[in-house]
């Protein structure tokens, strides 16, 4: 895990809404704030190339609960699951 992030890994995450965040904590979680969108992907590449409906209502229904509430459903994964293994700090909230 990287100690400190480049002027332009800060500029990208401030774009994001991390604008707010501390560098060093936003250093420590950097590879987990991609946690949500791989998810997605993989969730959204999967129902798609297995043509399941059910699969791709459940990532719309993800993505509504994304839209609607201040923490994306992944990211309380990560914040009440993952981080206790990995040892690492919660995820910022995002904007």
């Amino acid at each position: 895990m990287p100690e400190r992030l480049s002027p332009k890994q800060l500029s990208r995450l401030d774009i994001q809404g991390f604008d707010r965040v501390d560098p060093g904590h936003l250093a420590e979680v950097a590879p987990w704030l991609r946690l949500a969108f791989g998810l997605c992907a993989a969730l959204a590449i999967l129902g798609t190339a297995l043509a399941s409906v059910p699969l791709l209502l459940v990532l719309a229904a993800i993505a509504l609960g994304g839209g609607l509430s201040p923490v994306h459903p992944f990211d309380v994964i990560y914040n009440r699951g993952v981080r206790r293994v990995t040892g690492t700090r919660p995820l910022p909230k995002r904007g």
